[in-house]
């Protein structure tokens, strides 16, 4: 570093006074003040400073100067380390900005390699339903044209469902119309091709017969695009008979949907008890076919009747009047329905109320009564097995008779009139011609409609009550007829433990 020149001002040239000697009296020498003087005034005088001669700063000055130097010298630091923090972060975020963009990058190419995977797929795709249109168009004629084979199509009956609700207007069977009066149907003011069709639901397909015509014709044309699934050379192979067959079927469903909407609330909790009774006829028929095997008097088929569902008494809670359900299923170890707990929660039934039809003769009551036994102990059997807290069979009691007036209808099997009490015949016995048959017990009798074990699943022979207050009794009734075996040998060779019943509550019995 150079020296710093310090010059003077030349004010402080002026202040500046030179140096003199002052006059002194010398108190011990003998010399003249005179003399004194002129040799001082002979004595050379120094030599005042020039304006380029350098005198020496004060202290103050100095310091001065050191302390604004210091402060520049600071102020120069911190600007340096702000200069550096900013590098640092420029440093940061360039470094950020390059792994962002590597990510982009790596991200791209991910989507591309996505892309062209799709690519292939697509293609794939595309291929698959080409060669599946080509194989729909080459099927074999025989093969479309089968009736059996094409009523079974889930496409062919969706897109029968499809053209109905495209001729009425609606989305879905919960939205079907109400009919036109008057027996029309369809809607008036609007042109040829965009008439919305309104079916009379409370006549039968073939009494609908006037759209017929112009629904084959829609589904002729419009099937394929509103449920393309269906090939268009199937379509055109179909029969209008054919169509008209599916469509029948399909017809039949919306009108018993139709019909249900239009009942009442109360209505439609009758038809759900209803249903569960028919279900439990349905678990009590499993149940006496099931011990039937034990007893060699019914092995005919002349007693099919005994083991059908229809042939079976309702069942009801036991704490409801004039059968009235509450609407809760039972506790059967056979039924496959949990019971709803959500709803509500209610004491369980200790048993279930059974009401038999009155149309029974006694000598029937008494073979049921028999079966029942057997019911019973085989019943009695898996409850002892189960352990605690597992369900288990609910106990049936009896009840008073339902009065009925027609015989159950359960698929071209007849109930013979040994079986039907003879008052009960003679009042209603016109009414339920083609329901009985005139036979023997013990004849054989060589009919296929006897022999049908189909039943009409809709039908509950429990239609009618009222306060009858007749009851019958099971108690000590005789064994099952037998020409091989007498009373004795039989009754032991049905039952292992002829006690049970004499040892169970009756409470516990279960009446069928």
């Amino acid at each position: 570093m150079k020296p710093i020149p310090f010059k003077l001002s030349q004010d402080q040239h002026e202040s500046r006074e030179p140096l003199t000697a002052t006059h002194t009296n010398y108190s011990h020498g003998r010399h003249n003040s005179q003399s004194t003087r002129t040799s001082l005034q002979s004595s050379p005088s120094p030599t005042p400073p020039t304006a380029t001669g350098f005198n020496a700063p004060t202290m103050k000055q100095r310091a001065d100067i050191l302390s604004n130097i210091q402060s520049s010298i600071l102020e120069c630091c911190e600007e340096t380390k702000t200069v550096k923090k900013a590098l640092l972060k420029a440093d940061k975020r360039q470094q950020e900005a390059t792994t962002h963009l590597d990510a982009i990058l790596d991200r791209i190419s991910a989507l591309e390699d996505k892309q062209a995977t799709d690519d292939k797929r697509i293609q794939t795709l595309e291929e698959t339903v080409l060669a599946l249109q080509a194989t729909l168009e080459n099927l074999p004629a025989a093969e479309v044209t089968d009736s059996s084979s094409v009523t079974k199509t889930n496409a062919l009956s969706a897109a029968i469902r499809e053209v109905f609700y495209n001729l009425m207007d609606i989305q879905a069977n919960d939205q079907l119309p109400a009919p036109l009066p008057f027996g029309e149907y369809w809607t008036d003011g609007v042109i040829e091709g965009e008439r919305i069709l309104r079916p009379q639901f409370s006549l039968s397909w073939t009494n609908n017969s006037k759209w017929h015509k112009d629904f084959v014709k829609k589904f002729k044309e419009s099937a394929h695009t509103l449920y393309p699934a269906l090939p268009q050379p199937i379509i055109d192979k179909l029969t209008p008979a054919e169509i008209k067959k599916l469509a029948g079927q399909t017809y039949k469903n919306l009108k018993t949907r139709y019909k249900n909407e239009q009942k009442t609330g109360d209505e439609q909790k009758d038809d759900v008890k209803q249903a569960r009774r028919n279900e439990r006829k349905g678990i009590k028929a499993k149940a006496r076919q099931d011990v039937r095997g034990f007893f060699e008097g019914l092995s005919s088929y002349n007693y099919n009747f005994m083991f059908q569902r229809g042939y079976q008494s309702s069942e009801y809670s036991d704490d409801t009047s004039a059968g009235e359900d509450d609407g809760t299923n039972e506790t059967n170890e056979e039924t496959t329905q949990p019971l709803r707990r959500a709803a509500y929660k209610r004491k369980k039934d200790a048993a279930w109320t059974t009401r038999p039809p009155n149309f029974r003769s006694q000598k029937v009551k008494d073979y049921l009564s028999e079966i029942n036994k057997a019911v019973n102990e085989k019943i009695a059997g898996k409850n002892l097995e189960k352990k605690k807290g597992m369900k288990k069979q609910v106990p049936r009691i009896q009840g008073r008779l339902i009065p009925v007036t027609h015989l159950p209808k359960m698929g071209g099997i007849k109930v013979p009139t040994w079986a039907i009490d003879e008052d009960w015949l003679e009042q209603y016995g016109g009414e339920n011609e083609g329901l009985w048959t005139e036979w023997s017990e013990g004849e054989d009798r060589d009919s296929d409609n006897d022999m049908d074990t189909h039943e009409d699943p809709d039908h509950d022979d429990c239609n009618t009550l009222d306060d009858h207050e007749d009851f019958y009794s099971d108690n000590d009734m005789p064994p099952l007829p037998n020409s091989d075996e007498d009373e004795d040998k039989l009754w032991e060779k049905n039952y292992t433990n002829r006690r049970y019943r004499e040892e169970t509550p009756y409470d516990s019995q279960l009446r069928y």
